[in-house]
């Protein structure tokens, strides 16, 4: 943008004009970047219009949240066009990592939603609600003479259409073995379920009671301290309680490839297995950062400490003394998201109005009796480890956490969200579903280019540049 001495009257005219029209569903879903040249005092005082114009920051937070890497691609949809719908629907920008597209040796999990805090838990809980649900199983083994099942059977087929799931089957030759997968989704679990267990009657017979189903989870080896626990102590009780076997790569391990470090197994009964999935997602680290005024985030150390012992979360402030502004990073567990929520809104002096996570009661690790009484003593962000406020930045390495088993959230009714998406996009007997071979990663729609300008209107030269973040 550039402006002539009537700055003040172009700034408001502009920006008035994007905001009211074709640019207004833009400035909803991203991050409006802004560069102004002219003189350096004319530039300042429009920075503090534009800003006040498009202030589009005071209530903004990014999230950053763990989905398996290969759940990206069908929560994206053909085109982009499902988590097209989702951003347009929450008002959120939703961010995967581009960096998967190409690397065949290390795959990110890490997904960033940016956005007012209330939308964004509603994105948050939308992304989860279209995550992939696969089950797989064995089937008995045969003589080599002996066809394969057909999974294109009319009682196959007609499973595929009425529960709304994908079967394939899958050769194992080196344990001489096939593998029968069945592909639901998150907020059709009871179908999916369902699904699966009519089709190990079908093909198992008389050995379907006696048949485990098996689940995979990518869970990046940065996490895995948090979810397992100190000594293994909450992954012991996961497994307890559901009766499952689960299993974490050895991330030390130089023998097993970098990809394949983040790969968990679970194997029991169908809903022993979907039990186990849904309590280590809900053990993931959630971060919420944001920032705010100097003026708005006067916090000292005692009082962020009281913070995060209240909520079991940890806090960290960077001050930003050239900017004016504070850096917030608050980290916590999603199945605890609502106590991450509480704890900005009480920093900021509770003047927000309080959001209430959409958080599944599946999420929770019940209590296995008297060994294990007291869940929120221990938490993997508790102020009483090794952290300390401090201006220093945040390391992202979990691994020095010193906790058995991470806190439960407070009870709270749970629904999944409604999804909006049409049916066009969703289901399996339209002309696209998110849970077909064909599904691909579609191109994310990218922040607007502005061009860079390289005089002002009247042929001065550039005296100062400012490039900024509204």
């Amino acid at each position: 943008m550039v402006f002539d001495e009537n700055y003040e009257d172009n700034v408001y005219d502009v920006i008035k004009d994007i905001k009211n029209n074709k640019f207004r569903d833009f400035f909803k879903v991203f991050d409006p970047h802004v560069r102004v040249a002219g003189r350096p005092e004319d530039v300042k005082l429009a920075r503090e219009k534009v800003k006040q114009l498009l202030d589009t920051r005071s209530n903004r937070v990014t999230m950053k949240i763990d989905v398996s890497y290969t759940d990206h691609s069908h929560i994206i949809g053909k085109g982009g066009l499902t988590i097209k719908q989702v951003m347009e629907d929450t008002r959120c920008h939703i961010h995967f990592p581009d960096s998967n597209r190409t690397s065949t040796v290390e795959k990110s999990n890490q997904v960033s939603i940016a956005g007012d805090m209330e939308c964004v838990e509603r994105a948050r809980a939308r992304v989860r609600a279209l995550t992939p649900l696969v089950f797989s199983f064995e089937l008995p083994i045969v003589s080599p003479s002996q066809p394969l099942p057909d999974i294109n059977s009319p009682y196959v087929r007609q499973i595929q259409e009425q529960y709304n799931v994908q079967v394939m089957l899958r050769n194992r030759p080196k344990l001489h073995a096939n593998l029968l997968v069945v592909k639901g989704v998150q907020w059709e679990v009871k179908a999916t379920m369902e699904a699966t267990g009519l089709l190990m009657n079908y093909m198992c017979g008389p050995l379907a009671s006696q048949t485990q189903v098996q689940m995979s989870l990518e869970i990046s080896p940065m996490h895995h301290s948090v979810v397992v626990g100190r000594g293994a102590e909450q992954l012991k009780v996961i497994m307890k309680g559901t009766g499952t076997q689960i299993m974490f790569p050895d991330a030390d391990d130089p023998n097993i490839p970098v990809i394949k470090k983040s790969c968990v197994t679970i194997t029991g009964q169908i809903k022993d297995v979907y039990a186990a999935r849904q309590q280590l997602v809900g053990s993931l680290p959630l971060v919420v950062i944001f920032d705010v005024s100097e003026e708005a985030c006067r916090v000292e150390t005692e009082a962020a400490t009281k913070l995060m012992q209240k909520h079991n979360v940890y806090i960290n402030v960077r001050r930003k003394p050239k900017q004016g502004i504070a850096s917030v990073v608050i980290k916590g567990i999603e199945r605890c998201a609502g106590d991450i929520y509480e704890a900005r809104r009480e920093l900021l002096g509770g003047k927000e109005p309080v959001i209430t996570a959409e958080i599944p009661e599946s999420y929770n690790i019940p209590s296995l009796g008297s060994s294990m009484p007291a869940f929120g003593a221990f938490n993997p962000f508790s102020p009483s480890l090794e952290y300390a406020l401090s201006p220093a930045p945040l390391s992202p390495v979990y691994g020095a956490c010193a906790w058995l088993v991470s806190p439960q959230p407070r009870p709270a009714q749970f629904h999944y969200p409604t999804l909006s998406v049409p049916n066009s996009v969703v289901y399996k007997n339209q002309s696209w579903n998110p849970m077909s071979n064909g599904a691909d990663m579609g191109v994310m729609p990218q922040p607007m280019m502005m061009q860079t300008y390289q005089q002002v209107a009247d042929g001065r030269p550039l005296s100062y540049w400012l490039h900024f973040q509204v």
